[in-house]
Order: C-alpha cells, then structure tokens, then sequence
C-alpha cells in the first residue's frame, strides 16, 4: 500500500495507490462506481522512479518517469471527492485494512517494504516532519540492491533477499558469477517456502605475489548444522576449479603426498590449514570454485533441501605490488652508425620490461665508465648537448639519439641503467661500432627553363644521400664551374637572390636555390660542382644541366566591343590582344578558334561568316580584317559574347570570351512600344503571357518571332492550341506574337520554392522588316504554405548521466521547404520522455512543454537528465498548417568528448586556408559549447604554422567558437613537402580526446582552372564511324 485516504462513512468516497506485481493501481471512488487505472510500467526494479499521481472528479492519471496513463471518469454523477484529512502513506492501521480491503484495494494488508524520496502534494514538498503518526520507518534509505550489480550468471534470476542481500536461481550448478568481488550468501535448494542460508562469502584479499589464509571469516556457515547431526569434520569443500592465477594449498594434501584428492573440512578452514598462493602476474583478480558437501553421522538423515553438492565461487582481491624494471638487450645487440653523426635510438633496441609503469616513469640513466667513450646521447632538438638521463617515453617518441665524436675512436659500448623511481635495474652495456661515411647520388636531372626565366632546384633535380641515420645531416655543394649564360643564385630573407658559389642540402630542401638565365639564346648550360659532408669530401666533380625549353602564351588585354546606334563592328588588338614570352611570336602564327558563336549577332572575317571552328589569327586583328554584326537591326541593348581558344607554337592553348554590346540610340529606342510587366504565378500554377505583360510594337513590323536564349529555371513554356484544350509545343524555345495575342503562350511554375523567374528572349522580325529586341521577361511567385516540416538532423542526444545539457538546433532540427517558413514557425511539443525532462534554459526549474525551432536555435531549452541510460522523447511537429511525428533518442553516459569531424585540409603551397567548424569539431555529452570547447596544441605543423585573427604569437591552444566563426588558418611556408600535420588535444571539463588533423600539400599548377576548347556535335551516317579530333573535343 502507498497512498490511501477515505471519508467518512460506511460509503463514503476514496482513492488508494497500490503495488500490484511490480505495477501501479489506482483506484477512485466518488459515489458513482470504483474507477480502476492500471500502470503499465513496473517500478519495483531496485531503481528510484519519479512518480506523479493526479485525481479529481473528471479524471486520474499516473505518470511514472515522465511517462503517463491517464483516465477520464464519465460525465455527470457527483461533482466533489469527499475525503477526510488524513492521509495513509506507505501502510495502513489494523481498523482501517478491512474498510480498503472491502473497497477493492488487495495490498491493504501490506505495508510498502522501500524507501521513499521528495514526496510533494499539491506542489508542495512533505515529508517526515509533516506526519502526524510514524511507524517502521527510518529516515534514510537502508535498502540495497545488490541485482542492479548484474551478479548472476546469464540465464539466471536474481531475486532481492531482505534489505541488503540477493539470491540467483537457475538450472546450473553455479548461478553466482566467479567474478563477483562483493560478499554474498548461499542458500539451500529450493525445496522449502523459505529460502536456508548455509554459506555468507566475504572475497579473499591478497598482494601480488603474496598468500592468505582462507578462514572461516570468507566462508562462514551460517547454517546451524549441529542440530542435523554435523561435525567440523563433515562438512567437506570440493575443489571444483583452481585458481587460474595462483594456486590453492591445503596442508593435509602435502601430508598425503600430493594426493589427487581436492578436498578439505570446515575444520581445516577453522584450524588455519587452508591457503591461497598468488603467482605474481599482473592480473588483480582470481577466484576459485568449490562444492559444500554435508556428510552426516549414521544415525542421522539430512532433508532433501541439504543433501548433495552445493557450488559457490570464493573470489580473490589482489593488490598489486611494484615489480623492478628490466632491460635485457636481444644477443650481439649493436647500434651501427657513421662516423662523425648521430642515431636516434631505436625502441626496439632500448625496451625496458615493466608492467607497473609507464614509459614516461621509467628512467635511463647513462654511467659514466672511467674511460674515453667514442660519443655522448642528445636529445633530438638539441644537438651537441649531453644528456645523462632520458625517459622510455623518450625512446618511443625518437626524441633521443646517440652522437658519435668526430675523430674518436670507432668501437666502444654504452654503459646504461633504469629506474622506474623505486627499483632500479642491474647496468647493461649497449656496444657502439662506427664506420665510415660515405655520400651517393640519388638525383641530378638537370632543369628545363625558358630563355630569360629562372626556376628553382630543389631535390627532385638535385640530391646526394649519405650512408648515415641522420635526418640533421647537411650536405654541402660547391660550384667549381659557374653556367656560361646564367648564375646559380640562393634565397636571403624573403625576396632577395643572391649569387652564390656554394649551397646546402637544406637550401635545395627548402626551394632556396635556382638557376636564372641572363644571356644569350643557348639550347643548353650547365655548372659544376663538388660535394662534402663533415670531413668527407667526394673526389668526382659532377655537372647540372639546363636546357631550354618553348614560349609561352600570355593574355596582354581582353576589352568590350561596344557598338553605339551601329549594327556592326571591328574587333581589333585594341579589344583582343595575346602574345608570347620570353620571345615574341609572328602574328600570323597566333590563331584564334571559335568555340560557341555570339547569339545575336555573327562574326565575319576574309568575307566570310565565321562558324563555330573557324579560326582568324592575331594579324587579323592587328589589320582591323575581323567584324561582329547583328542579325537585325536591333532596337534595344543588346549584351552578346563569344567564347574561343588561341593558340601559338611551343605553347599551350589558351580558353577565354569577350563581351559585346550594342546600345541603340535614343531615336532607335523611342521607335518602339515595349511592354515587359511582371507577371504573378501562385505556386505550382499556370498563367497566360498576356499582350499586357509582353508587346512589342512599332511601324512597319507584321509579326514577331520570339527567339528563348535562355529559359526559365522555375518552370516552362507551353503554347496551346486555338481551342486551349491540347499542348501544341510543350517547354518551347519560341513563339509567335500571333500566338501571344491569341493567350495561347502559358507560363507554368514548376512549384520550387522559388520567389521569382524570368527567361531571356530576342524578337526577330522578317529579314525584309528588319527588327530585333533583346529583353528579359520576369516572373514573381506567389508563394503558399504546402510542405510539411521535415527532420534535417537525425542523431541522438547525449548526456552525461544525471546530468543537463543544452538541446540546440544541432542536435534536435526540423526545416520546411517553404521559404517563407521562418524558425519560430516550427513548433515542437512534447508527448512523453522516458528518462529526463525539458526545461527553459533560463529558469531550469520550469518545464518546457512546447517550443519552437527558434528556441532551440538560441539555445533556450535545456534537458536534464533523470532514470535509464536510453528513451526516447516523442514530439509532435507542426509549422502552423501541416503536422508531422517524430521522436529524440536520448542516451545517458559517463562524460565523454570525442572528435565528431576531423576532414583535414587541402591547401596550395605557400598559401593559407581556413580551419573552420566543418574541418574540425568535437562532440561531448557536457553542457558545454563554443570556446568552452577548447584544443591545445600538442604538436604544430612541420611546414607552416596555425594563426587566430587579430592574435599575435605562437598558437598554442584555440577553442571550438574559434573553428564556428573562422578564426583559425593554416598558413603553408612554401615548403615542397606534400604533406604536414598537427595533434591537438580537445578539453571539455575534465574529460580530453588526442587527435591529429592532416594537410595535403598541392602545387600551384594543381589550381588552375581546366576550360573546354571545343566541344563540337558530331554527324555520323548511320553504320559508319568518324574520328575524333581535339577540334570535336577539347579541354585545356
């Protein structure tokens, strides 16, 4: 029983709740006949559950954790509850059991056996305090639920047994995990209506390495035996499985001569003849598993429930203890480098063995050996610096290296030690053999170059590699012969070139050096040098070799045609002019192609018309031999263009377009009577081009043709037929002003949510009437409300555990196709969560029953999190004319936060890109956002460096509000490299992820832009072939 009240009276009114079978009941009367409602959600499950009980004459209803089960009572009857004002919480007095047992309630003779939390009526909070008569209560909750722990094994049923105690049922013979490390009992078998307990088990605790005693303290029989005629003696534990991490020891199986018999009494245990030895692994748990037989005297009979073998698991607690390092090197272990260098130290090399630390806790500790030694260990990125102790994390990392002395002797040994700052090893000595450095040649391609350029070497043209492990290590290159017609020429600062008669390794690696022509018109020059590294320097002089190579093609000036009253023109270099360089080519070898013709207008050059492929050269142009003219005499502005490609000898072709313009007169213009009205579509619909939108009139004109050149996006075209009953042409690309006169021409809008359409047409006379118009039709769109909100974002909703959080647009987003649909327009209301509430972000202790999409946008609603790690919220959609149903998953965890995207970038070299939100974000069940979001840089790039608007400094940490509103940039110094990368580490709160974001490097040449050249439609007759030439297709 839960809660019960009634009035006075034989038949007076009452309400009651009750546990029945783990479920709510309610039952209400009001003098018209018991109302009954029925909870569907059981709450007897060890778990707190939120509760909510609402009555009154018209309806009752029970929620249980945000879910609810509501009643409504018939109309008419009695409008009033008489109830007296006393109120039974969680039981029932003797004299008052029969009265609630007679009006239906069943559990009226039990009282609730729980605890009870944060009890309210009416919206306000009672409790103990408030009572008038308590009885077998205390304030606290002293229950326990050992069956939430998931103690059983599968298959099993776990069953609550008193306050703070369980009991597994099943068909096996152990129904207790082996790994359950709390105490617990076992009971008989499950013949009697109340369970025995025989054993309470309390887990072993030992140290790593180390043994107990297994007493009667861990295996306590609680049964009381001796009155079943039992001794110490005959009760007889049988070892079923051994440890798996230790042994178990018994001292009268050593007596026995290391019998094969696994068995030991209650004596034993109780006279200290019973140990567990721990083996010294690193595994910090164990258990064991033994059978309780009872053997009686023979004048006595055990019950059926006692007789056989009654199986448990005893576990063990171990404590770890610290173990010493261990460095062992593999045989004939030697660290081979060249002379005069260094080599990072290899971790397969320097392993040290310890399972209780970790790399940086373990220390190397070099001894000093009282003789010369032939080199010294450095840290990585500090060369020629000593170092008498590195860490193992160290050695992982490759951040330390062993320098070999130049001019030292060649063989000798590294005397080491390590710690992990409690024990410290025995010293090993690491044997060191130096041999001689040698260089080899690995690339020397030679350049090609135009006259008069420079281009830069780097080491794909130009490279030597040493024998030696030695990333730091600078090969130098000496010019013995300068080139005859150029210098070799090295990067000071940022622009400044100087010549120079030596360079580095280092200069070609970081694109410093270059050859530049300066004289004559060679086919071929070349240099000499030679090449040392340290004290080594190579006898062999080698050569570079430059070769030049073809012209190229530059754009000097693309201007407008403009005609002005005129209907043609000349195209001049004054409008298209292109040229090559380093060398100026003949005019007449700089041709022109046309690849798409103007639209209203033709062009003509030699007295003919130039069609599409067709070439004019630049000696054409320089002559004033090449003119643009307009099909017809036009009457309006007129924009035209034509697209080409040009081309040279020696060079690549080239893809562009100019722009033409007629502009008609004031006294062309006033000729003609244009009327260009907007015309309004609703939606989806149709309307007629009528004479008052689109008319065109003027003198001497009979009829118009009119000409689509582009057509609408939103819709199409149709013309029908003089009855209006069929489509004569559907999406045309013209018509006639006959047929515009007639209503016959129908716009029909393609219902996109588009506000506005237009098409853009030319209107051609007869050639003999001589007349052309070049306008543009427009179209507005009445809009309507005929699309239902749709869900945009569809993921669940993570929370930490008990916890609130935010809920925003990114997590919970409904959109709607209709553009004039504005956030607030979307309306969520909520139907029902299973594990938490939703409340107004500024006032957390008011909930939120409906709110809009604007809210959630602005971050105006909150939820918090309360019960299961996983429900569902339902929600019920609306944009104020169509409805639509969905749900929120909402899932409850430990806090977390992980990368949620993590693109990497793309970036030309030497320029900056971006870093924004879509590169980078993390994801965290935290009530956290934007620059409480936060990275810290772990490792920067290699090849560039990350920047924050309006921040001066290294970059060493940044937040997510940074990456929102884009802030950030990766700025690329120019490096040839093709790749770089930095690691970050994202906080939120206490909680951080690792991550490493990767750059792809791409060369400027990889940007350009590819242009078609030709794209021309083939004719072919039917069962026979044509080729296919770059004047059919072409892209540049």
């Amino acid at each position: 029983m839960l809660l019960y009240n009634t009035g006075p009276g034989s038949r007076s009114d009452f309400v009651g709740l009750e546990l029945m079978n783990g479920k709510l009941r309610l039952m209400l009367e009001k003098g018209d006949g018991v109302m009954e409602l029925l909870g569907n959600q059981v709450v007897s499950d060890g778990n707190w559950h939120t509760v909510s009980v609402q009555f009154n004459p018209t309806l009752i209803e029970v929620s249980v954790d945000g879910s609810s089960n509501s009643l409504k009572l018939p109309q008419g009857g009695n409008r009033y509850l008489d109830l007296s004002d006393t109120t039974y919480l969680g039981g029932l007095e003797l004299n008052k059991r029969a009265r609630a047992m007679n009006q239906g309630l069943k559990a009226a003779g039990s009282s609730f056996k729980g605890c009870l939390r944060k009890m309210e009526v009416d919206g306000r909070r009672v409790g103990i305090p408030d009572a008038k008569v308590t009885q077998g209560i205390v304030p606290n909750c002293i229950w326990e639920f050992p069956c939430l722990g998931d103690p059983c094994v599968a298959g099993a049923k776990c069953i609550q047994q008193g306050v703070d105690s369980f009991q597994c049922e099943c068909d096996q013979p152990l129904c207790v995990k082996a790994d359950y490390t709390d105490t617990y009992k076992v009971f008989s078998k499950p013949t009697l209506a109340v369970d025995l307990e025989i054993l309470s088990l309390t887990p072993l605790q030992v140290v790593e390495g180390g043994n107990c005693l297994i007493t009667t303290s861990n295996v306590d029989v609680v049964l009381d035996y001796p009155k079943y005629g039992l001794r110490d003696s005959g009760l007889l534990f049988h070892s079923v499985a051994a440890p798996q991490h230790g042994k178990l020891m018994v001292a009268t199986w050593e007596h026995a001569g290391g019998s094969s018999r696994q068995t030991f009494t209650l004596l034993d245990l109780a006279k200290d003849k019973v140990r567990y030895l721990h083996d010294g692994s690193e595994n910090h748990e164990d258990s064991m598993i033994f059978e309780l037989e009872l053997v009686t005297g023979p004048s006595f009979v055990l019950p059926g429930y006692l007789q056989g073998r009654h199986r448990f698991a005893l576990h063990v607690n171990v404590t770890p203890v610290n173990d010493p390092p261990v460095l062992n090197f593999p045989p004939g272990a030697t660290l081979r480098l060249a002379q005069g260098t260094r080599k990072v130290l290899p971790k397969e090399l320097l392993q040290a063995e310890d399972p209780d630390s970790s790399g940086l806790a373990l220390v190397y500790t070099v001894l000093s050996q009282g003789v010369a030694e032939p080199g010294h260990v450095e840290r990585l990125h500090s060369p020629g610096l000593p170092i008498r102790s590195f860490s193992q994390q160290d050695v992982d990392q490759g951040q330390v290296a062993y320098a070999h002395s130049a001019g030292a002797v060649d063989n000798g040994r590294l005397a080491l030690q390590i710690s992990d700052g409690i024990e410290t090893s025995a010293p090993v000595f690491l044997r060191i053999v130096a041999f001689p450095l040698q260089l080899r040649l690995v690339n020397n391609t030679g350049l090609m170059i135009t006259r008069g350029a420079g281009a830069r070497v780097t080491p794909a043209y130009l490279g030597f590699e040493s024998n030696a492990d030695d990333p730091e290590l600078d090969v130098r290159y000496d010019v013995v012969k300068t080139p005859q017609f150029g210098v070799v020429q090295r990067l000071r600062g940022d622009s400044q070139w100087q010549n120079v008669d030596h360079f580095t390794s280092r200069h070609l690696a970081r694109d410093q050096v270059r050859y530049l022509h300066v004289s004559g018109e060679p086919q071929h020059d070349e240099f000499k040098f030679r090449v040392s590294v340290l004290d080594v320097h190579s006898p062999t002089i080698y050569s570079f070799r430059v070769t030049f190579t073809k012209l190229g093609l530059v754009k000097r000036h693309i201007h407008e045609l403009q005609l002005n009253g005129t209907r043609e023109g000349w195209l001049t270099d004054q409008h298209l002019l292109f040229q090559t360089e380093p060398l100026a080519t003949d005019t007449t070898h700089i041709v022109y192609r046309v690849v798409r013709a103007p639209h209203y207008g033709a062009l003509h050059a030699k007295h003919r018309r130039l069609q599409v492929g067709d070439v004019f050269t630049q000696q054409d142009l320089d002559s004033s031999k090449v003119r643009y003219r307009l099909h017809r005499k036009a009457y309006s502005h007129v924009r035209d263009d034509f697209k080409f490609s040009v081309s040279a000898p020696e060079c690549e072709p080239l893809a562009e377009s100019i722009a033409l313009l007629h502009v008609p007169s004031g006294e062309t213009r006033s000729e003609v009577q244009a009327t260009l009205e907007r015309l309004q579509v609703p939606e989806g619909g149709r309307q007629s081009l009528l004479p008052t939108y689109l008319h065109l009139e003027t003198r001497g004109i009979t009829e118009l043709v009119y000409n689509v050149t582009h057509g609408p996006h939103h819709g199409r075209l149709d013309v029908m037929d003089v009855g209006l009953l069929t489509e004569l042409r559907k999406n045309t690309q013209y018509f006639s002003s006959r047929e515009l006169m007639t209503e016959r021409v129908f716009y029909i809008h393609d219902d996109s949510e588009s506000r506005r359409d237009s098409f853009h047409f030319i209107a051609l006379s007869s050639e003999e009437e001589d007349f052309q118009y070049v306008g543009v039709f427009h179209v507005d769109v009445l809009l309507k409300n005929d699309n239902m909100p749709v869900r945009a974002i569809d993921k669940v909703f993570h929370v930490m555990t008990g916890g609130e959080k935010l809920l925003t647009g990114r997590d919970l987003l409904y959109t709607d196709a209709d553009v004039d649909t504005r956030p607030s327009d979307i309306v969520y209301t909520r139907r029902g969560i299973q594990n938490g509430g939703i409340y107004k972000a500024l006032d957390p202790s008011t909930p939120l029953y409906e709110f809009s999409q604007d809210d959630l946008n602005s971050r105006r609603v909150l939820f918090r999190h309360e019960g299961e790690e996983y429900g569902k919220v339902g929600l019920w959609i609306t944009d104020g004319q169509f409805y639509a149903n969905g749900e929120l998953e909402v899932r409850a965890s430990p806090p977390f936060v992980s990368v949620a995207n993590n693109t990497g970038l793309l970036v030309k070299e030497g320029s900056v890109v971006p870093i924004t939100s879509t590169n980078l974000s993390v994801d965290t069940n935290l009530n956290m956002w934007g620059e409480k979001l936060s990275y810290e840089l772990l490792e920067g790039p290699s090849h560039g460096h990350l920047e924050i608007e309006h921040e001066d400094g290294p970059l060493q940490h940044f937040t997510q509000l940074d990456l929102e509103e884009g802030h950030l940039s990766y700025h690329h110094d120019g490096d040839s490299s093709a790749t770089d990368m930095f690691q970050f580490r994202a906080t939120a709160g206490q909680t951080s992820t690792d991550g490493k974001v990767n750059v792809k490097v791409y060369p400027a040449i990889y940007w350009e832009i590819l242009l078609v050249g030709s794209n021309r439609t083939l004719h072919v007759e039917e069962s026979t072939s044509i080729i296919i030439t770059p004047a059919s297709v072409q892209v540049l």
